[in-house]
C-alpha cells in the first residue's frame, strides 16, 4: 500500500488516483494468489491419484509399487 503512495506522488496524483491504482495493484494481485493456488492444488490431486494405501500397514505408497517401502510385503 505505501508503495503505491510513493508512486503516486511521484506521478503527481491526486488522493483519487492512487485509490485507483491501490484498487489495480490489489485487484492484479488477488487473481494471481487464486491462479497460484489453483495450480498447487491440481498438483496436489495429481499427486494423491498417483498413490494409494498398503493393504497391510495402510501407509500411502505408490499405485505402481510392487513392494511396500514401510512394512516390506509384497503389494
Amino acid at each position: 500500500m505505501f508503495g503505491v503512495v510513493i508512486l503516486a506522488g511521484f506521478f503527481g496524483w491526486l488522493l483519487i488516483g492512487w485509490f485507483d491504482v491501490s484498487y489495480l495493484v490489489a485487484s492484479v494481485s488477488a487473481f494471481v494468489v487464486l491462479f497460484i493456488v489453483a495450480i498447487l492444488f491440481e498438483a496436489a490431486e495429481e499427486e494423491a491419484k498417483s498413490e494409494t494405501a498398503c493393504g497391510h500397514c495402510g501407509e500411502a505408497i505408490k499405485v505402481t509399487a510392487k513392494v511396500c517401502r514401510f512394512c516390506n510385503r509384497n503389494v
